[in-house]
């Protein structure tokens, strides 16, 4: 009787954390198409209020991520109270999943990430925040390389970071690429936002490395995904159409 008490309880928490994490997925995905700082801060409180019912580390990963997303959206205005106010969070979350030896290799590719915005806002933290970000996320590429969030972060690193420090556009498009095609055969892809955002930062690669017509070709793909993404029908598409 005990253990089919502990089975059905079991049941009861993968139940709750797949019903709440499809609506967390959708909020995240209209705030990153509305680009609405508000919309983010929204996600991250529904974000926050299924780990506090849960507790699970799941739901932990799904808050971290959704500040991540929230933090990713300040850089467009350089909304730096917004990031202050979420960073030291998401980091400790990230942490303790780590600890945990949960999704070690899609945390440490998120601490990479967030290493990298808070290069962005203190350009003087390089000199030490730098090769972190870089260690980070070669450590989660050796973890595991067939994970399109690792990829897709991995190609951001390589995008951003200036040659004299590791950085390559032609590895930045090659990162991309495979984080699209693992987000392609990956089951819900279609409204995650990270999906659309690596189809938006592949087609800046392609750019960057004069590959205009690839950059044009991955920007209309990604339309076929959804019509409505602003992004690319408003700045991106016009830029390399120019």
């Amino acid at each position: 009787m005990k253990n089919l008490s502990k089975l059905f309880l079991g049941l009861v928490l993968i139940i709750m954390a797949s019903s709440f994490q499809q609506p967390i997925q959708n909020s995240t995905y209209a705030a990153y198409l509305s680009g609405s700082m508000q919309l983010w801060e929204r996600s991250i409180a529904q974000a926050q209020q299924q780990y506090e019912s849960s507790k699970s580390n799941e739901a932990r990963f799904d808050l971290a991520m959704t500040m991540y997303g929230g933090m990713s959206a300040t850089m467009k205005d350089q909304d730096e109270d917004f990031f202050d106010q979420y960073v030291d969070d998401a980091m400790d979350h990230l942490d303790e999943l780590i600890d945990q030896d949960f999704r070690v290799a899609d945390c440490k590719a998120i601490q990479s990430g967030i290493y990298g915005f808070k290069i962005a806002y203190s350009p003087w933290k390089g000199m030490f925040l730098g090769p972190k970000s870089n260690s980070t996320i070669e450590d989660a590429m050796e973890e595991n390389p067939n994970s399109p969030i690792v990829q897709k972060l991995y190609g951001n690193s390589k995008l951003f970071t200036p040659e004299t420090w590791g950085g390559d556009k032609e590895e930045a498009v090659k990162a991309y690429e495979k984080a699209v095609l693992l987000y392609k055969n990956q089951e819900g892809s279609d409204n995650d936002w990270m999906f659309l955002d690596t189809y938006a930062w592949l087609g800046q690669a392609y750019q960057a490395i004069n590959k205009k017509d690839k950059a044009k070709e991955t920007y209309l793909a990604s339309l076929e995904i959804e019509k409505d993404f602003n992004w690319v029908n408003y700045v991106l598409l016009p830029q390399v159409s120019k």
